[in-house]
């Protein structure tokens, strides 16, 4: 009974991927973090919505982790971005965009406030955008890689910054459609 998934879009909540969180910190033995959530759209149609275009269906709404980002170092693509939200979406069709900015070949976010020296790689497609907050924390470096934007080797990403964890979060839907899968090879 609770809001995992959007009605008008093909992707998970803030609150459905909160809920995998969750479960990945119980799998690995970490402990949660507790996070407070603000609404930051209440006018969110997604790609359901755009595939039938009926007024009548309701809209969805989108949370964020209301957290401090200020504590984190994000580059995309070697560039420096500035937040883990991207507000100039709110006001554009693709709202699901807000979240990291929309899709990124590379995106390389350190914590500042990690107790350990850990790192992770997140190899995703856009179903993770709204996952990868909730993760940050436990990390000192996580490196974000969609395969359907990255042109380099994952391999040499791995070997060269020593990432010693890796996490696949796909759409399970679409992994067999998408042809940037296919670049893992690389």
């Amino acid at each position: 009974d609770e809001y995992l998934f959007y009605n008008s879009d093909h992707h998970w909540t803030t609150l459905g991927s909160y809920y995998a969180y969750r479960k990945y910190c119980d799998y690995y033995g970490m402990s949660c973090n507790e996070y407070n959530f603000k609404k930051v759209s209440n006018n969110f149609r997604g790609t359901l919505y755009s595939k039938i275009l009926d007024k009548s269906t309701k809209k969805d709404y989108i949370i964020k982790v209301d957290d401090n980002d200020d504590i984190y170092k994000i580059f995309v693509d070697g560039d420096r971005f500035y937040h883990l939200y991207d507000e100039k979406y709110l006001n554009k069709k693709d709202k699901y965009s807000y979240f990291l900015g929309g899709n990124k070949g590379l995106l390389t976010i350190e914590n500042y406030d990690a107790d350990n020296n850990d790192s992770i790689l997140i190899i995703k497609d856009s179903y993770a955008n709204c996952f990868i907050p909730f993760i940050i924390k436990k990390y000192k470096k996580v490196y974000v890689v969609d395969p359907r934007y990255y042109e380099n080797s994952i391999e040499k990403l791995i070997n060269i910054n020593q990432i010693n964890n890796i996490l696949f979060i796909y759409n399970v839907l679409t992994i067999d459609d998408d042809i940037g899968i296919l670049s893992i090879n690389r």
